[in-house]
């Protein structure tokens, strides 16, 4: 019997890690997924922009060099996710410095029905 327990416990420890693997490839998969879609939108909006013979050529090349244009489409949505996450954490800086949290309103909605502080065009403040 105790053979086939530790037998039990072995294949235990291998269906554990091949779940974990197989997890890890599948979001790999689909990040490498997103920036193929992400690239090919990029390449796609880049031909459109060269008019309809950049259109058909688009197609052709996916037609003709689907490996080479797989490879582009990866590259292409890879830097592009990076440049957009770089500059989105810029603006979002921005607005930090700008606008701090401490100066932030709790409850943005409700500023403008706070005495002396009206915020409706063309009225002044109450005097309060």
């Amino acid at each position: 019997m105790d053979a086939r327990r530790e037998l039990i416990v072995d294949d235990t420890g291998w269906i554990v890690a091949a779940i974990v693997i197989l997890l890890v490839v599948v979001f790999l998969a689909l990040a490498l997924m997103s920036y193929v879609i992400l690239g090919a939108g990029v390449l796609f909006a880049w031909a459109l922009g060269q008019g309809f013979v950049g259109a058909v050529l688009y197609f052709a090349a996916w037609f003709f060099l689907f490996p080479v244009m797989l490879v582009a489409s990866t590259l292409v949505g890879f830097f592009t996710n990076r440049t957009l996450s770089r500059e989105r954490r810029e603006w979002e800086n921005e607005e930090r410095t700008r606008n701090p949290p401490c100066l932030q309103p709790s409850n943005p909605g409700h500023t403008a029905n706070r005495p002396g502080r009206s915020l409706q065009m063309g009225k002044s403040p109450s005097p309060i």
